[in-house]
């Protein structure tokens, strides 16, 4: 889905630009950069940061990963009433428009796609910290410009 003009202004890689006025703030005053929410605490946003330009920040502090363990659990425990064994973006989007119609998919952690197809319902906790342990690794990539496809290495 496009995101309309105006939103776009709002997000990280317009803000950041080095001709814009938060970047001249925190280059004045040699403050650090830090982006706060990567993922967690709300709907999944799939937006793709601008690493050239992260890496062309100089004190860049990091992305933070807000609560992502817990916050896969609770999309899992969201996802209780659906079948492990029909487990699918499409059901997956179903069952969560079902219990929050909201505008956004409410999940938190990963997509509706990357639950369907990278973390499948975990049947014991070893396969929860998997998971999550794939969760950790496709966010790492995906801020250092790589997205993460679930292959072994």
């Amino acid at each position: 889905m496009p995101v309309p003009a105006a939103a776009r202004k709002k997000k990280f890689n317009e803000l950041a630009k080095k001709d814009g006025k938060l970047f001249k703030l925190i280059s004045d005053n040699n403050y650090p950069w830090y982006i706060d929410r990567l993922q967690g605490g709300g709907y999944i946003d799939e937006y793709q940061y601008n690493t050239e330009l992260i890496d062309s920040l100089g004190n860049f502090y990091g992305f933070q990963m807000h609560e992502w363990i817990s916050n896969m659990r609770s999309d899992y425990f969201k996802l209780k009433n659906l079948d492990a064994a029909a487990w699918s973006e499409e059901l997956i989007v179903k069952e969560i428009l079902r219990l929050f119609p909201f505008k956004h998919i409410f999940l938190e952690a990963a997509t509706a796609k990357e639950y369907a197809e990278l973390f499948p319902v975990p049947l014991y906790f070893e396969q929860l910290t998997d998971n999550a342990r794939k969760l950790l690794e496709m966010l790492q990539e995906i801020t250092s410009g790589q997205r993460y496809d679930g292959a072994e290495a």
